[in-house]
């Protein structure tokens, strides 16, 4: 019973927290756009909080900007998106008229911006 009423509390805080920074910044947040997730927490409890606050119920893992958060990144499954998207940008740069230096200095720079994006 302890559990649920911190659960609660630290909602309720997190919900004061956001309107603060709704009355500081003039940005609302749109929490019939926005999910609640539970850590050690059990569904009903997250999907009780999330009808009181007229949030949806998300669940672990849950994609995000293509990338999927709260899976086991050590599955080689869980990094194909990145792979695949490294491989369509790297497809349009097969012409036969970019040198090797050129093509090295290409594949640095989507690595490096595709690391940034996803991380």
């Amino acid at each position: 019973m302890e559990k649920v009423v911190v659960v609660g509390l630290n909602f309720l805080n997190l919900c004061r927290i956001l309107r603060i920074f709704s009355n500081i910044s003039g940005l609302r947040v749109n929490l019939s756009k926005s999910k609640v997730f539970g850590v050690e927490v059990l569904d009903h409890e997250v999907d009780r909080m999330a009808s009181l606050y007229n949030c949806k119920f998300g669940s672990l893992p849950f994609p995000y900007l293509g990338f999927t958060v709260g899976a086991n990144m050590r599955r080689i499954v869980n990094w194909k998106p990145v792979i695949a998207r490294f491989h369509s940008k790297l497809s349009s740069w097969k012409a036969k008229h970019i040198s090797f230096a050129e093509k090295l200095t290409l594949v640095k720079a989507v690595l490096g911006s595709l690391l940034n994006y996803f991380l």
